[in-house]
């Protein structure tokens, strides 16, 4: 197939099928706080800068932000989670019935804390974040209700995929992360995993294990570079130690390392303006999900995991990508 006949199919497929996929994300959610102000003067009380306030902002974070992705791709979405039973909880599942996600899935816990990160921003810098947070692992208790939430929701119907978004945030410990993945391998249920530090190792043969770049290699030991050669050797010992079936390594600026057995490459992204990172893995491991299901190459998938998530870069604070906006780049490439 032509290049022309490759756009075309995924343009279509795109704008049409996304709907066809029901993909469920558990991992740990949180509330991301953004306080818009104002430095004008230093504080004679201490050494800091004095924030005049401008306005405030509450978006779903962490898995949440994943699942807001995926329905904004056009997905049906269940997501999984436990939060406490705090103003927070409350905040969050108000503002995903704002898009469309139920929370019917998301437990409660009295023990716990809801994740809560406030960022101060002035002149589209940060200058402080504050974290509200509760990090040890979910009790046994919790750890079974939330794994008979999601065999539940699979009879009910059929969950084509699962990213599991660890934060370190508790929810995700090694023994929930065996049970689900056994799971869904017999189930026949694709696995995708953006992994973070306490768990990393303990992802085994998945499908797609998407770390970025300082991650992966803090994990191996080894160094954090982009050179493609150190990437292959990154890739073969994360290979050996996970068995994934393919692994995707977000390298920044640099674009996107993919490595299967058939491909290892640095697929490159265009050089753009910064404006904000967070949420742009949250973005990628969403696309990549939905473009896999939806069968498309490798190499394509990583292309348009770089358009998306340089989409979402480009503005302010934790946002969802905007299916329209991808659509038109597609087209005009």
């Amino acid at each position: 197939m032509n290049s022309s006949g490759i756009k075309k199919e995924l343009l279509e497929s795109l704008q049409n099928d996304c709907g066809r996929y029901h993909i469920a994300v558990l991992g740990d959610v949180m509330l991301d706080h953004y306080i818009y102000g104002r430095a004008e003067r230093i504080s004679p009380e201490a050494p800091v800068p004095v924030i005049g306030y401008i306005k405030e902002q509450y978006m779903p974070g962490g898995a949440a932000n994943v699942a807001a992705n995926l329905k904004a791709l056009g997905c049906e979405v269940s997501l999984f989670s436990v939060v406490g039973q705090d103003h927070e909880a409350e905040l969050l599942k108000s503002l995903l019935e704002q898009q469309g996600i139920t929370h019917k899935n998301i437990l409660h816990d009295k023990q716990r804390l809801s994740t809560c990160k406030t960022r101060i921003v002035s002149s589209n810098q940060q200058m402080l974040r504050l974290d509200k947070e509760q990090t040890n692992p979910l009790s046994i208790e919790k750890t079974e209700e939330l794994v008979h939430e999601l065999m539940t929701q699979h009879q009910k119907k059929a969950i084509h995929a699962i990213i599991l978004q660890d934060y370190n945030k508790g929810v995700l410990h090694p023994l929930l992360i065996e049970r689900l993945i056994k799971f869904c391998n017999e189930q026949s249920i694709r696995v995708h995993v953006d992994p973070k530090k306490d768990h990393f190792f303990d992802y085994q043969n998945v499908q797609l294990f998407k770390p970025n770049l300082k991650e992966a290699a803090q994990a191996c030991g080894m160094e954090e570079s982009a050179d493609p050669e150190q990437l292959l050797r990154l890739s073969e010992h994360l290979h050996r130690r996970l068995g994934m079936k393919q692994l995707m390594i977000t390298c920044g600026a640099q674009g996107i390392w993919i490595y299967d057995h058939q491909v290892a490459e640095l697929v490159p992204t265009q050089v753009l303006s910064v404006r904000d990172v967070s949420g742009a893995g949250d973005t990628v491991i969403s696309l990549a999900t939905v473009l896999a299901c939806l069968d498309f190459d490798f190499k394509q998938i990583a292309q348009l995991c770089n358009l998306a998530g340089g989409q979402v870069c480009q503005k302010s604070g934790v946002v969802t990508v905007d299916k329209v906006e991808l659509l038109q780049e597609i087209s005009a490439i």
